[in-house]
């Protein structure tokens, strides 16, 4: 069954959760919403985390040939200034790339900037969500200012 936990960064409190189809049902993708406490205001920061568990799922994967991805969709198509999108794996995937989709016209484009390094668990977040480490973690880092894409794509290959 698969497990979403997601926090605020900022308050420390658990963020609602909804998802869009049965959480025991084996899928190819998973969609799921996370919901604030309060709406956010134009303008104003917010920092989340969550944390996805999809129990065996890496052992029913084909490791030549079979890719895995974690997407973010921005719903509101208002500007921001800066968006950082980063995804904590505990093994060091092969190869990695970046995404940029329009939803309107349905176009992806890859896009530079994707980068993989160690990652050294160091905060709160690894206690609120109980991860162990099985392995050395990697983590893969996308940052860009102005972002211009409706979603953005993080892919991997174990």
């Amino acid at each position: 069954m698969v497990q979403i936990l997601a926090i605020d960064n900022y308050t420390k409190k658990r963020l609602v959760v909804e998802c869009t189809h049965d959480m025991s049902e084996k899928r190819l993708q998973h969609i799921f919403k996370i919901n604030f406490e309060k709406s956010i205001a134009y303008g104003e920061c917010f920092d989340i985390s969550f944390s996805i568990r999809l129990p065996k799922e890496l052992t029913v994967l084909n490791k030549d040939k079979e890719i895995t991805s974690i997407s973010l969709v921005r719903i509101i198509n208002k500007p921001i200034e800066e968006l950082e999108f980063n995804v904590c794996l505990n093994f060091e995937p092969r190869a990695i790339k970046a995404f940029g989709r329009h939803i309107r016209n349905n176009t992806i484009n890859e896009i530079p900037g994707a980068t993989k390094s160690d990652y050294n668990p160091s905060s709160d977040i690894e206690r609120y969500f109980d991860i162990e480490w099985t392995s050395k973690p990697t983590i893969i880092k996308f940052h860009t200012y102005s972002p211009k894409y409706d979603q953005y794509i993080i892919q991997y290959f174990k």
